[in-house]
């Protein structure tokens, strides 16, 4: 355990208070999720952090999800924010931790969605205001983030910018779309497809399996969130109301919003292989940072259905969703018959003839 006098000389904030503030609120909230990296205490403790930088070794990055990126997007562009709005609040805090810890903000998969959902945008604009945000003081997200202030000052601002002068900011193709993307929208809208049918949800999921292995590809993250979705608890959430709706072009909205998500949490897994260090994704979503988890191995399919699913169900469930995931995983050639032409053209036919059908299709 480390002393007090750690934070004499190492802690960023005005003052002790500031600081166990901020590391009290993000603890509430928990916005983190963690991959390669084992702390003596809690993910919201600087003092671990800090430890760690001071240690020879790969930096700490954190993948941020659009809603916590647009926010500081805003601040680092001079804007204002609610105090009232708890993301907006929640977004302070976690802008004030992670620049007092001295982690790096990667907004790439935030932007890659900017481009792929927004006209007229300035995706380069926006990556310079994240690039600003990153190098303001601690103490300024803190202040806004319990309402001491509204944004952050210009004397702030302009020193961030003289400190991002000469950074390149052409580091990713942001117009390009992401493979990965079109794989989980084709799994959604087939899970979208099956729950407006009318069959039971033990039908439904079974019918996911079946299709997974026979028709198209598994997709694990993506009959992960099936088997929330479907399930008894997962047909209350705010997905699943929407896709019910009698409005087709809100279930097509709600199926590609969804995939957003998958899209983020299977973005950071592999960027968590990917950099040579520890890696956190930040979210203010309940249910992405449950996929995340999932993802990374934080949380396990037996919980998953154990919380989603009545128990007469969920052991069988569970056992069938083991062996479909066991099949796959053995399918020879699997992923070199994905990168073909041949596999793409099948999967737009297969997407466009659902899509069809979850606009055309009365629910019961």
């Amino acid at each position: 355990m480390m002393s007090s006098t750690f934070y004499s000389v190492s802690n960023p904030f005005r003052d002790l208070e500031q600081l166990e503030t901020i590391e009290r609120f993000l603890k509430e909230n928990d916005p983190f999720v963690h991959a390669a990296f084992s702390l003596d205490t809690s993910k919201y403790q600087l003092r671990d952090y800090l430890q760690y930088s001071h240690n020879p070794g790969p930096p700490i990055y954190a993948v941020l999800d659009r809603n916590i990126i647009s926010r500081v997007v805003k601040v680092g562009s001079g804007g204002s924010l609610d105090v009232e709005n708890n993301t907006d609040r929640l977004t302070m805090a976690v802008m004030a931790f992670l620049c007092a810890a001295n982690i790096e903000v990667e907004p790439n998969i935030a932007l890659y969605e900017v481009t792929a959902t927004q006209e007229n945008n300035n995706v380069r604009s926006e990556l310079a205001a994240v690039r600003i945000a990153n190098e303001l003081h601690p103490t300024t997200y803190a202040e806004i983030a319990f309402g001491e202030s509204k944004h952050a000052s210009r004397f702030e601002l302009r020193k961030a910018r003289k400190k991002i002068k000469y950074m390149s900011l052409n580091s990713a193709k942001f117009e390009r779309f992401l493979p990965h993307w079109e794989m989980h929208h084709l799994a959604l809208t087939k899970i979208a497809v099956l729950a407006r049918q009318n069959k039971n949800p033990e039908e439904c999921l079974r019918e996911l399996f079946r299709w997974s292995l026979e028709d198209a590809f598994f997709d694990g993250i993506a009959v992960s969130l099936g088997v929330v979705l479907l399930g008894s608890k997962g047909g209350r959430s705010l997905v699943m109301r929407a896709v019910r709706s009698s409005d087709p072009d809100k279930r097509i909205a709600v199926v590609a919003n969804a995939t957003w998500d998958l899209t983020y949490a299977s973005y950071w897994v592999k960027r968590t292989k990917q950099f040579n260090g520890p890696c956190l994704f930040v979210t203010a979503d309940k249910r992405l940072r449950a996929l995340c988890r999932l993802a990374i191995g934080n949380h396990s399919h037996q919980e998953l259905f154990r919380d989603y699913w009545p128990a007469p169900h969920a052991k069988e469930l569970l056992r069938a969703y083991n062996d479909v995931e066991a099949i796959a995983r053995d399918m020879p050639r699997r992923r070199d018959y994905y990168s073909t032409d041949a596999w793409k053209q099948k999967m737009h036919e297969m997407q466009r003839e659902l899509t069809k059908q979850l606009r055309d299709i009365v629910s019961d």
